[in-house]
């Protein structure tokens, strides 16, 4: 209950956001609309004016007009994930109440849903196989499976990527206990047929799950008997097969009605800043960069909270898409490690009888694991929500592990500082887990501010004291820069705070010998740019301000502001000031600075770039500018000597 609280909790937080039709909140609603009304395609109409360009899926054509990461086909919306959430829980739920249930209720339901299925699977193998173990360390064995599960991150950002995501999650926990139910109890047909049902729709949300429900299906037939007649085969495996086969062949048949092909699930359709038409989305030659993103990397260490900052994976495979919130599993959650004990446990027993539903259920969700990592780290992207596709088998199996090692009676023999490393794996892993959701792309900064802001400025205070310890200057910033001499063309970030996918930045633009555009940016946001300015030789003098040359707004230091129009205009504004004119815009969109100073590039800095900075001097005590509409600039900006 406590876990389902913080997931409905964290969930419910983008509740802010449902004026936002044309972005990823709806997806699954106008999902079911459309079945309410008999067809398979969204029931948000595609805009004429989309629908009219030369190329309506060039995603530098469509930006003003399309459905965010929507499949546009033959003049109609569709989804690329599977119907599963829909038709499971959404359109039942409206045509019972007559209301359409939030998509981000419907992905918090179902995280508490596949959690309560995981608990029991818990509570039920402690029972039986580790009656040595507490109370007291099933419940801390509960609450960090649920933890390590990566919910509280997914969930941060319920959208259309997550649900799909979250609702295969939990009906693999229920397969996995009506798995365990079949071989702990009788061999009963009707725990078989619930699990061939759960396995049917959880393919039914990810397709990717199909290699896991065979596989978990076949279990079914375990152990192997070659005296076993084909009857007693068709006994076993028919009641999970047919309802597997029954999901796969539903699946493939939607497919054809939306798409004409029963192997068409519509990606290369898909609307957003990348043409899908143009990515290979499989490859092996992807597996040592994932394999590294996933498990080794590091990540980025901030003064600021939440701290841990998203690695930046430098240099991308040649076919690659992107990566997105990577926090590197062995560093974030050692805690997962434990697993290899659960494992070693079973194998040590595989012998003994009676251990039979224990063995299989554990092989079940490490093999799930295992075939989800196998996919993953072969697919041409790495995304934080995909983590919690990768582990949802193995919190299961470390869950175990955690049993193992606090028990006593397993017959294991462990160092004496083994079991305390364990607990402060446990903590450590739990403690990155939240970290890594009030990161998430800032959206509990947003979201939810009045419970961000108290944590995050509480536990910014050690940053604050080291900043005064070191004087530390924060503030608008006067940039002498130097443009290369050869003439050319071409663009070069000058200064820049945040990681990939959160990067605030000054960028400059060259335009030909004489001609240079200067911009403040949000990611691909433009906030506020100059005209092309004309310039006279190779040297500009720059003033700018920007929010994230200071601390974070959730920060000690902003109390030092009694001037609240003050603190409110440099938290932000947005400003360039070139030859004493001034472009600037308010606006509360940025991303928190990620340490003392931004990112400044030098002559010496790689790669080389067409412009860089000579000079970079604070301007601590300069008061803010007047802000007054963009002016163009008709006259060159004299260079400075």
């Amino acid at each position: 209950m406590l876990c389902s609280a913080l997931y409905l909790w964290t969930a419910d937080g983008v509740a802010v956001r449902d004026w936002d039709r044309a972005n990823a909140w709806h997806h699954y609603q106008y999902l079911v609309d459309g079945f309410l009304s008999g067809h398979t395609y969204l029931s948000v109409t595609p805009a004429k004016e989309l629908l009219a360009l030369p190329d309506p899926r060039d995603p530098a054509q469509n930006l003003r007009y399309r459905l965010w990461d929507a499949s546009l086909y033959e003049g109609r919306y569709y989804l690329y994930y599977g119907p599963t959430p829909a038709l499971l829980l959404m359109l039942p739920w409206k045509v019972i109440t007559g209301y359409p249930l939030p998509q981000r209720l419907a992905t918090g339901l179902f995280a508490c849903a596949g959690f309560a299925a995981l608990s029991l699977l818990l509570a039920g193998i402690r029972r039986r196989y580790f009656p040595s173990a507490t109370p007291r360390q099933l419940f801390f064995a509960i609450l960090l499976a649920g933890q390590v599960s990566w919910l509280p991150v997914i969930l941060r950002r319920p959208a259309f990527w997550e649900l799909p995501i979250v609702s295969a999650a939990a009906l693999l926990w229920g397969g996995l206990y009506f798995l365990w139910r079949y071989f702990s109890g009788a061999h009963r047909t009707r725990w078989a047929v619930a699990a061939g049902c759960a396995l049917a729709f959880t393919v039914g949300a990810r397709p990717t799950y199909v290699f896991t429900a065979g596989f978990i299906a076949l279990l079914f037939a375990w152990p192997p008997d070659r005296a076993r007649t084909l009857r007693g085969w068709l006994r076993r495996l028919l009641p999970v097969a047919v309802p597997v086969a029954a999901g796969v062949t539903g699946l493939l048949a939607y497919n054809y009605l939306r798409f004409g092909h029963p192997l068409e699930f519509g990606q290369r359709f898909s609307l957003w800043g990348i043409d899908e038409r143009e990515v290979h989305h499989f490859s092996v030659s992807y597996l040592p960069f994932n394999t590294w993103i996933y498990l080794f990397s590091l990540p980025e260490i901030s003064p600021y909270f939440p701290f841990l900052r998203t690695v930046w994976p430098g240099e991308l495979p040649a076919g690659y898409v992107a990566t997105e919130e990577m926090p590197g599993l062995l560093f974030a959650l050692p805690v997962h490690l434990l697993g290899a004990i659960a494992v070693f446990h079973a194998w040590r027993q595989r012998h003994e009888t009676g251990g039979e539903a224990f063995r299989l259920t554990l092989s079940a969700g490490a093999g799930a694991s295992l075939l989800a990592a196998g996919l993953l780290f072969c697919f041409a992207g790495a995304c934080s929500r995909y983590i919690a596709e990768l582990v949802a088998g193995w919190s299961l199996v470390t869950g175990v592990g955690f049993l193992v090692v606090l028990s006593s009676g397993t017959g294991l023999r462990l160092p004496g500082w083994f079991r305390p490393l364990a607990v402060v794996a446990a903590a450590w892993s739990v403690l990155c887990v939240w970290l890594a959701s009030l990161e998430f792309r800032n959206f509990a900064r947003n979201t939810q501010p009045v419970f961000y802001g108290a944590v995050a400025e509480t536990l910014n205070y050690p940053s604050y004291w080291a900043a005064q310890k070191s004087g530390q200057v924060y503030g608008p910033v006067s940039l002498d820069l130097r443009l290369a001499d050869a003439p050319s063309t071409g663009a070069a970030m000058l200064m820049a705070s945040g990681r990939e996918g959160m990067l605030n930045q000054l960028l400059i633009e060259r335009t030909g010998t004489d001609g240079v555009r200067l911009k403040l940016v949000e990611n691909d946001l433009t906030m506020v740019e100059t005209p092309v300015l004309r310039i006279s030789g190779t040297a500009l003098h720059v003033v700018c301000h920007a929010p994230w040359l200071y601390p974070p707004v959730a920060h000690p230091y902003w109390r030092t502001y009694a001037d609240a129009d003050d603190r409110r205009q440099r938290q932000t504004m947005f400003a360039i000031e070139v030859g004493g004119i001034l472009y600037a815009r308010l606006s509360p969109w940025f991303f928190d600075s990620t340490a003392f100073e931004p990112f400044v590039r030098r002559a010496t800095s790689q790669p080389p770039a067409c412009a860089w900075v000579e000079k970079i001097t604070r301007l601590p005590s300069a008061p803010m500018p007047q802000w007054h509409p963009p002016q163009e600039n008709p006259s060159p900006v004299p260079s400075t000597p």
